[in-house]
């Protein structure tokens, strides 16, 4: 007849292994989850094992499963950057910045960015490329929703990480109509407030508009 404590045991040591199989069950599923992410769209580690979680796998099981995925986070950085630079602009610095909040390593984002841009590690990217590089992809994709003058467009992109010559050439390489921009913007004023003349023409010019263009726009919203 077994002893009572031996059945204990038994019962303990199959408690223990059928948590180990399931533990490397939730493993193998977590890996091909992580698989199918990777196959359309590229994640950092840290990233991939939060979609997982957000999938409902468990930390431990999560991180067992991307670890089994054998992937190079550097290559996904790179993947990660173009994907980036094929929906927006970025300047070098504002692109590392990105992948970083992405959950990649600082040495991982930098490689990513760097290549994306063609650029060498440790050199600035290269903005003389026609439409005037990726400063002025940033410029045209502010311009689509909101109304700029032309130093507070340079002084924008200067936020975003560009250098003053970036922002400046993706500036100059656009066509754009400053005395409308200034229309567009004392509009956007006087939907949102009440100004005297003069105030919306103090206000346009602090917004980095000439004084002939911040006339004119007051002129044409007053009509």
């Amino acid at each position: 007849m077994p002893h009572r404590t031996n059945r204990r045991y038994l019962a303990l040591i199959m408690l223990l292994l059928s948590a180990t199989a399931m533990a490397q069950f939730g493993a193998e599923s977590a890996r091909r989850t992580a698989e199918n992410y990777l196959s359309f769209m590229a994640f950092s580690r840290q990233g991939l094992i939060e979609q997982l979680m957000f999938e409902g796998y468990a930390q431990d099981v999560a991180t067992l499963g991307v670890d089994a995925t054998d992937t190079d986070w550097f290559d996904q950085a790179a993947r990660s950057a173009e994907q980036y630079l094929d929906m927006t602009g970025f300047s070098l610095t504002g692109l590392i910045d990105q992948l970083t909040f992405e959950g990649f390593t600082p040495d991982e984002a930098r490689y990513g960015a760097q290549l994306a841009y063609g650029a060498d590690v440790g050199l600035p990217p290269d903005v003389d490329v026609g439409d005037g590089g990726q400063a002025a992809r940033s410029a045209r994709a502010y311009l689509e929703f909101a109304a700029f003058s032309r130093q507070g467009l340079i002084d924008q992109l200067l936020y975003e990480g560009y250098t003053e010559a970036e922002a400046t050439a993706g500036v100059e390489a656009l066509d754009v109509d400053w005395n409308a921009q200034a229309v567009k913007s004392a509009r956007a004023y006087l939907a949102v407030t009440s100004f005297s003349r003069q105030g919306l023409i103090d206000q346009l010019m602090f917004e980095g508009f000439t004084r002939a263009q911040a006339t004119h726009g007051v002129n044409e919203v007053a009509r």
